[in-house]
């Protein structure tokens, strides 16, 4: 059996007893979706829909990870050591972008609302979520896990 870090772990809790474990340094809520920033594994956000049904997506800047609220783990990725990274976001549809402890998330209303988040430095995967879909894509944009919400 693989074992994972120790810190790994709290991003392994769901959605509220990971909220419970360490509360969020900034929650925002645009287009239907919330992400919460964290301190931990130097710097992580959780995001789900605003209702909190469905699954969950993770990123921080040593993993990406996305759950079902009952904990049951659909997709878990280190981030990669070594990337190309993207270029600067520039589509015009993004209704809002934030950063906080070295995660960026933007929000677009696209497909019943969406949110969408990667390292600050724009290296590694890009984790996202809407009201229909979760999805991640590697560096090089190349989708590696798209899955349906509940």
């Amino acid at each position: 059996m693989r074992r994972w870090p120790l810190v790994a772990l709290a991003l392994l809790l769901p959605g509220s007893a990971y909220a419970a474990m360490a509360s969020p340094t900034i929650t925002r809520t645009h287009n239907h979706v919330t992400c919460a920033w964290r301190t931990e594994l130097g710097g992580s956000s959780v995001c789900q829909r605003a209702n909190r049904t469905g699954n969950i997506v993770a990123m921080s800047q040593s993993l990406v990870m996305v759950e079902t609220s009952a904990t049951k783990i659909l997709f878990w990725r280190n981030q990669p050591v070594h990337s190309t990274g993207y270029g600067a976001l520039t589509d015009k549809r993004v209704t809002f972008t934030e950063t906080h402890n070295s995660v960026t998330c933007f929000w677009t209303a696209l497909d019943g609302g969406a949110a969408f988040c990667n390292k600050e430095s724009r290296h590694g995967y890009v984790a996202g979520l809407s009201q229909r879909r979760i999805f991640v894509a590697n560096e090089a944009s190349k989708i590696v896990y798209l899955g349906n919400q509940p």
